[in-house]
């Protein structure tokens, strides 16, 4: 009587004669294997045909079982966050185009370390060009530089996570993904003061803002003062206090933008 395993698929050897023996129970009619021997096998999704045959002088008989192993689910909890953004009505993060957008992964499971890789599904950032990127495609986090996202354009990346060491072709494995839409700047409008001349020194001007196509998020704005006068900005920010510097009447173009 002897016991015999192959793989199915390769034909080869699962176990060596020495760990059957060690396997056999009394009599060497069954086989008791422990789970951990076949984890690495089960994870592979092989095959294993097992082989009794029987011999008794010139007679003999065989008989055959296949069994079919399946890996206990390990699927990693993933989840993808920002801390950047406002989140919309269809679940994306609306961010800001000249920020820096930090994206964060989170993974729980049953291993003690994962190997992780980022992807786009949608949009037209190329993650292999390293000017698009800060950090590397397989780490924990992504991160994109400032201005390297289209104004307007929505983005999704997905993480996808694994147990170290192991072929994610293989095992199963965990995503999550998130979406990005880019804000809109605003557009065209017009800005005016009140009053449009004054005083140096003692004149206060309000400036006004009228945006014809509003953003896509709530405006900042600021002010610029093009001369070589000098001016004083005081909350709110579109006040300006105390043109100077110059006599005679010079105007000062005080420019108004929205971001």
């Amino acid at each position: 009587m002897a016991w015999s395993c192959a793989v199915e698929s390769t034909g080869g050897r699962c176990f060596s004669p020495e760990q059957i023996a060690a396997y056999a129970l009394p009599a060497s009619k069954s086989l008791e294997i422990p789970a951990t021997d076949l984890e690495t096998l089960a994870e592979a999704g092989q095959v294993l045909l097992f082989r009794l045959a029987l011999q008794q002088g010139e007679r003999s008989a065989a008989a055959s079982v296949r069994l079919s192993l399946t890996a206990e689910a390990d699927v990693p909890v993933v989840s993808v966050v920002t801390q950047q953004g406002d989140v919309l009505a269809d679940g994306s993060t609306r961010v800001r185009r000249d920020r820096v957008l930090r994206l964060s992964g989170q993974v729980t499971g049953k291993k003690p370390a994962y190997e992780y890789a980022w992807s786009e599904t949608t949009g037209s950032l190329d993650l292999t060009d390293p000017d698009n990127l800060l950090t590397p495609t397989t780490g924990k986090s992504l991160a994109v530089p400032a201005n390297r996202l289209r104004s307007g354009a929505t983005y999704e990346f997905e993480l996808v996570a694994w147990p170290k060491g192991r072929d994610p072709a293989v095992v199963t494995v965990g995503r999550a993904s998130i979406g990005i839409t880019v804000n809109t700047a605003p557009s065209s409008g017009a800005c005016w003061s009140e009053p449009n001349q004054g005083t140096a020194f003692n004149t206060s001007f309000i400036l006004q803002v009228l945006l014809v196509r509003p953003p896509s998020s709530p405006t900042r704005l600021s002010c610029h003062l093009s001369s070589s006068l000098s001016a004083k900005l005081v909350a709110p920010p579109t006040i300006v206090r105390g043109l100077g510097g110059r006599a005679g009447g010079l105007p000062a173009l005080l420019r108004l933008s929205a971001a």
